[in-house]
């Protein structure tokens, strides 16, 4: 068989290479595709790490005193769980301050809390009183899930 004989060559395909099938050649979509999906993975994690950081940044930079539970109230169902939001009273460079106390009481941290009666360590940052619970599960869960994401 002679390679040069044009009726030959058309008797005999090329080679034609699907981007669908393992070991065959990539195409532009392809890379595309898998830089947005990177991209996206990359972002959820910073996102995930920085949301579940708020929270904990208030403890970590704030004042520490103790604040007396003033009011609290409950939200949620008894299907998800109630939650505890409660404000406070604390001094600050001899001044007496009123605000939030973060993160709200949720499950056995409801237990010890009482308006009035309840007196809790706590760091204040931007008028909000943070207590060590804000250093708690939903930080590392955070922290996990965005490391996570980059894998």
């Amino acid at each position: 068989m002679n390679q040069e004989d044009p009726q030959q060559r058309i008797a005999e395909p090329e080679a034609t290479y699907d981007s669908h099938t393992p070991g065959r050649a990539w195409n532009f979509t392809n890379v595309w595709n898998g830089l947005v999906m990177a991209f996206l993975m990359v972002t959820l994690g910073i996102c995930a790490v920085t949301y579940g950081a708020l929270t904990p940044y208030g403890y970590w930079v704030g004042t520490p005193t103790k604040a007396a539970v003033d009011h609290c109230e409950y939200h949620g169902s008894r299907d998800n769980g109630y939650e505890m939001s409660c404000t406070g009273t604390w001094s600050l460079r001899g001044q007496s301050q009123t605000g939030s106390i973060k993160p709200p009481f949720r499950g056995d941290a409801q237990n010890g809390i009482r308006p009035g009666k309840s007196v809790l360590d706590v760091h204040v940052h931007d008028g909000t009183a943070y207590t060590a619970l804000s250093v708690g599960k939903g930080f590392y869960l955070a922290l996990a899930l965005g490391a996570g994401n980059r894998s």
